[in-house]
């Protein structure tokens, strides 16, 4: 406010040295009084015009800060809300799915009563793959996941990730090939738990979600020296070029149906993308629909140097 009203006392007093009012009326104190009443109104305009712009300023600032207290009030409890929701549902579905999975034990003769069961389990497994996915976004954003990193055997957790999907692989007749170039003691930087539940286990799901039955899957690790390099090769229905751009970014729904139904929620890969960053390490990814289709991950790891 203050350079406005400057300003204006400053442009007066110039104009008024560089135009002196001159006439037959009016002598030189006459002209003096003049010009030091125009600075005079100058400033008081100047005043009046910086104090509205002060006002508004003011009021522009008050409402961004009203605005950004509410989004934040409306964010926490969308948070809140998302957590009781998940949890609350976690538990009726883990013991939905764990009965599911006894009924496959079961020596059933009718065909349909067979298929109703298989489409049920697969429905439960999605249904928990869903809460679970959620679950461990929103606790890692807000903080209450803690990424620990330490060294971890990379070919303990692919041979674990395996065989979490060695049934639902079965199901749909798919081969989990799994080809080693490196030591069995290789070790990388990472969190245990989320290197196994959050990367390997969305890739392999999502690489049988999105393949043919009596189809394969081939996964490769690889020594690099410095580096660690996973590979999980599918040969199913690929990703449009379109798809693959957004692929790990949360704010784009990219969930799809799998070539039996399968639901998700996209969620998968930004996890997946979000932990590879925590653990300093990169993930890229090709996919194709034309020729030979499917969808190729790539996994670089930070060696643990011996």
């Amino acid at each position: 406010m203050m350079i406005v009203c400057t300003f204006f006392a400053l442009a007066s007093h110039l104009l008024g040295d560089a135009y002196p009012i001159k006439g037959d009326h009016f002598n030189e104190a006459d002209g003096y009084m003049l010009n030091i009443l125009s600075i005079v109104l100058s400033i008081f305009v100047g005043y009046i015009i910086g104090k509205f712009i002060s006002n508004e300023e003011g009021k522009a600032i008050s409402e961004v800060a009203e605005k950004n207290s509410e989004l934040v009030e409306m964010s926490e409890s969308n948070s809140s809300l998302l957590s009781i929701l998940s949890h609350d549902l976690a538990n009726h579905i883990q013991v939905a799915y764990g009965f599911g999975r006894r009924t496959q034990h079961y020596d059933i003769e009718n065909e349909n009563i067979r298929r109703c069961i298989h489409k049920m389990n697969v429905s439960l497994e999605s249904m928990k793959n869903i809460v679970d996915e959620v679950r461990g976004y929103t606790a890692t954003k807000s903080g209450k996941m803690e990424i620990r990193l330490s060294p971890v055997n990379i070919v303990e957790a692919i041979e674990s990730s395996i065989a979490n999907f060695e049934r639902r692989a079965k199901l749909k007749n798919i081969k989990l090939n799994l080809s080693l170039d490196l030591a069995r003691d290789t070790e990388v930087f990472s969190e245990p738990i989320a290197l196994t539940n959050s990367v390997f286990n969305n890739l392999i799901s999502n690489a049988i979600k999105f393949s043919e039955a009596d189809s394969h899957i081939d996964i490769f690790a690889t020594d690099l020296g410095m580096r660690v390099t996973v590979v999980i090769r599918d040969y199913g229905i690929g990703m449009s070029d379109e798809l693959l751009r957004d692929i790990f970014n949360p704010k784009v729904s990219t969930s799809r149906e799998g070539t039996e139904g399968e639901r998700g929620t996209g969620l998968g890969m930004p996890i997946l993308k979000m932990f590879m960053d925590k653990f300093g390490g990169e993930v890229d990814v090709s996919s194709t629909t034309r020729g030979v289709n499917g969808t190729e991950f790539r996994l670089h790891f930070n060696k643990v140097l011996k």
